[in-house]
C-alpha cells in the first residue's frame, strides 16, 4: 500500500470489472440539467453511491426519447451495473435493451402501481389533486392551466389530466379552452398567462405545471397590473429554492427530489447486491400554501 500511494497508482476499471463482473459504476439519464429539480435528484442518487464507492456516470435527453435510447445504449457499452431514468415514458428499446442485458433500472418522479418497471416516487395525478382540492376550497370554481407539453412526457399529461379529473370528482367541469400546454420557459408561460387572462371567462386561479410556469406567470401579472393573488391565484409545482422567494412567495407542490435520487440509489444496489428486479417506493409530494393563492374575488 506504501508503494500504490507513492507511485501514485490508480487501479485500472476494465482490469477491475473483469475480475468481479461489476464496473461499480451507476447510470443516470435526466431530461436536462437546466431544471435544479432534476439536480436535486442527482444529488441525492450520488451522495449514496459515493459512500458506497459506486461511481455515477450522468447524461441528458432533453425530453426526447431517441435521444435518450442513443445514451442509455452509451452507458450500456460503458459497462453500467444498473441505471436511473425518468419518468415512465421510453423507447421500447430502451426497455427492452436493459432488459436483454440484465441491467436493473429504476423509473423516477413517478410511482405507478400498475408499471412493470420499478417506479421510485410520487403520483402525479394525486400530488395534482392536492392543489385542485385547495384552490377549490378557497371558492375557486374557474380555475385554469398551463401544463407542460404532454409529448413524451408523462409526468405533465399526468398533471394535466389529474387535474381536469380532480376537478370533475369536486363537481366543477372543466373548460378546455382553460388549459393550455406550455414549454418550460418563462418566456412563453408569459405569453400563454396573457391568454388565459383574456379568455372568457376569466380564470379566478391558475395551476402551473412546474415552478418555471408559475414564475413567467406571475412576471406577467405584474407587467399587466393584475394582483396575485387578489385578482388571481396562481400556483406551481416543484417548490425550487425560488419559489419562496418571489413577489409574492408562490404557493406549490414540494417534490421530494433527492430522497428520490437517494432512495433510487439504495435500490439498485440492493438489486445488485442480490440479483432481483428493483422494488417500487412511493414518496409523497407536500402542498407549500403561501401568498400567491386567495379567496377569489367577487367579481
Amino acid at each position: 500500500m506504501a508503494a500504490v500511494k507513492s507511485l501514485g497508482y490508480v487501479p485500472h476499471g476494465a482490469a477491475r470489472a473483469l475480475a468481479s463482473h461489476k464496473t461499480r459504476t451507476i447510470g443516470a439519464v435526466i431530461p436536462t440539467v437546466d431544471n435544479t429539480i432534476f439536480a436535486a435528484g442527482v444529488r441525492g442518487l450520488q451522495d449514496f453511491l459515493s459512500s458506497q464507492n459506486f461511481t455515477l456516470l450522468l447524461a441528458s435527453n432533453n425530453y426526447d426519447l431517441e435521444e435518450e435510447y442513443k445514451q442509455v445504449e452509451a452507458l450500456v457499452v460503458r459497462g453500467i451495473d444498473g441505471l436511473m431514468l425518468v419518468g415512465t415514458s421510453h423507447a421500447p428499446k430502451t426497455i427492452k435493451l436493459l432488459q436483454d442485458r440484465g441491467i436493473p433500472f429504476v423509473e423516477t418522479w413517478s410511482f405507478d402501481e400498475q408499471s412493470p418497471n420499478p417506479t421510485i416516487g410520487f403520483n402525479n395525478k394525486a400530488e395534482i389533486a392536492k392543489m385542485v382540492q385547495h384552490l377549490v376550497g378557497l371558492g375557486h370554481k374557474t380555475i385554469g392551466m398551463i401544463a407542460g407539453e404532454t409529448k413524451d412526457n408523462n409526468r405533465a399529461e399526468a398533471r394535466l389530466v389529474g387535474a381536469k379529473e380532480a376537478l370533475v370528482k369536486l363537481g366543477i367541469q372543466p373548460l378546455d379552452h382553460l388549459f393550455i400546454e406550455c414549454k418550460y420557459d418563462v418566456d412563453r408561460a408569459r405569453e400563454v398567462f396573457r391568454k388565459l387572462w383574456l379568455s372568457t371567462p376569466q380564470p379566478t386561479a391558475i395551476i402551473c405545471g412546474i415552478d418555471v410556469i408559475a414564475y413567467g406567470a406571475l412576471y406577467e401579472a405584474d407587467k399587466m397590473g393584475i394582483a396575485v393573488p387578489e385578482e388571481v391565484s396562481i400556483t406551481g409545482f416543484d417548490d425550487l429554492d425560488f419559489s419562496r422567494l418571489v413577489h409574492p412567495p408562490l404557493t406549490t407542490l414540494k417534490v421530494p427530489s433527492y430522497e428520490m435520487g437517494n432512495m433510487a440509489a439504495r435500490k439498485l444496489l440492493e438489486a445488485i447486491e442480490f440479483r432481483r428486479t428493483p422494488q417500487s417506493v412511493r414518496i409523497d409530494a407536500r402542498l407549500m400554501i403561501r401568498e400567491s393563492t386567495a379567496r377569489p374575488r367577487q367579481r
